[in-house]
């Protein structure tokens, strides 16, 4: 034990740069590990949207996500990782899936690839890669195919590409340039993403929505309300975070409750490592605080916790185990709303985040002392967090969708990240 202890911290060390090296290149777009790479309508009348190696499968008429799986071995197989754009050819019903300069059929009757070839080389004339997104016209028998700034038009009829146009300018008004994803949706509209907001367009007219992918709309993710760290139930074989989502409350214990084995966990994401136990958020656990939460935190000094709803927040004494104030936001802590939020331990700090931006609340004085963007304050950090808690070894947990990301304080970046257990969401 004491020689695995000894070669633990260089073990962390080698996994951590790896993780962090690897994944260097992903942080782009707001430093988002899960910007949408690309998506397209299936024939079973889902979407399925393509992010890194996983795809989400959508239910577009229910309004959420089905199931997620990695590629080539959950389903698609032979399309690779992190491709650009995809659409479904009108004459041969394949899906057709773009990376670089190549393109990747795929036949849905068999359930993979048939064939890979060359953008404009063996098929897609006068196509250029890489390509941003691509989608198909309703009516006009046309893909459009979206690249930095500019739309390049093909048609089917022709055989090749016919038209080159501004976005925004000729055509798409209201679409934004360096688009990730398109895709349409069943009720007729055309869906644009690029990093946190969709855009929805009608055709022959404009963009007339735009809203944030998960909060407004198209919950492509699994996205946790809060998590709170949990201080006084160590001993009861609970491990150190709270989380809730929606109306449900979990928490996890060890099978072996270590450094080594949690640590061990958090980085490769292991599924055998820890139990799972869940409970009625604001029922049976945390009584009295309304479900569908925005944000919490454990106060760094008084030991209560604080739950954000809209522009209220819910006190709770873990003591009585009972709601003891009911207040607006605004009243206590000098801000209109709080999507994500974290006491400091041993410290009169508490950060509040919503979209870009980050509020440190200084408890002495009980007011705001500094704002300013997530960016300039927590490198590495995405903007539109979900949730964060302070990481018993020391520094901050940021949440958003599946990934943790840790930010070290000393270091002022973020050093690791993982994906949040799978088991929270069954």
């Amino acid at each position: 034990m004491k020689t695995i202890r000894f070669l633990l911290p260089l073990l962390l060390g080698i996994v951590t740069t790896f993780c962090y090296a690897r994944d260097n290149a992903t942080y782009l777009k707001n430093n988002d590990l899960q910007v949408i790479n690309a998506a397209i309508e299936h024939p079973d009348g889902s979407a399925y949207f393509f992010v890194g190696k996983y795809f989400h499968q959508y239910d577009t008429r229910a309004g959420k996500l089905k199931r997620m799986g990695l590629i080539g071995k959950d389903g698609w197989y032979g399309v690779p990782a992190n491709v650009d754009a995809a659409l479904i050819h009108p004459h041969n019903k394949k899906g057709y899936f773009f990376k670089g300069n190549n393109y990747y059929r795929y036949d849905f009757s068999k359930k993979k690839m048939d064939k890979k070839g060359i953008i404009n080389y063996d098929g897609w004339k006068g196509l250029v890669g890489p390509i941003g997104a691509a989608i198909m016209h309703p009516t006009n028998n046309c893909a459009y195919f979206f690249k930095g700034k500019k739309y390049y038009r093909y048609s089917f009829s022709k055989r090749k590409m016919d038209k080159i146009g501004a976005i925004g300018i000729d055509a798409w008004k209201g679409f934004p340039v360096n688009i990730n994803a398109a895709i349409m949706h069943s009720n007729g509209r055309a869906y644009g993403f690029k990093d946190d907001h969709y855009f929805r367009y009608v055709f022959g007219k404009k963009v007339d929505k735009k809203g944030i992918i998960g909060k407004d709309g198209w919950k492509l993710f699994h996205q946790l309300d809060a998590v709170v760290f949990n201080d006084r139930d160590r001993n009861n074989a609970t491990r150190d975070e709270h989380y809730i989502i929606n109306s449900l409350g979990m928490y996890c214990d060890d099978y072996n409750d270590n450094f080594v084995t949690r640590e061990i966990a958090f980085l490769f994401n292991h599924p055998n490592v820890v139990r799972i136990h869940k409970k009625r958020f604001g029922d049976n656990w945390y009584s009295g605080v309304e479900p569908n939460i925005d944000a919490g935190f454990l106060h760094p000094k008084n030991g209560r916790y604080y739950f954000f709803k809209g522009d209220t927040y819910f006190r709770y004494n873990p003591s009585t185990k009972k709601v003891d104030k009911i207040a607006k936001i605004k009243d206590g802590f000098g801000v209109s709303k709080v999507a994500a939020a974290v006491g400091i331990p041993d410290s009169n700090n508490i950060y509040l985040f919503d979209g870009i931006s980050y509020h440190l609340y200084d408890i002495k004085s009980n007011k705001i002392i500094a704002s300013g963007s997530i960016s300039s304050k927590f490198t590495g950090v995405p903007n539109w967090i979900d949730a964060a808690v302070q990481d018993p070894h020391g520094g901050i947990k940021f949440y958003k969708k599946d990934v943790v990301y840790v930010y070290s304080p000393k270091a002022r970046k973020v050093t690791r990240w993982g994906m949040l257990q799978p088991g929270l969401f069954k």
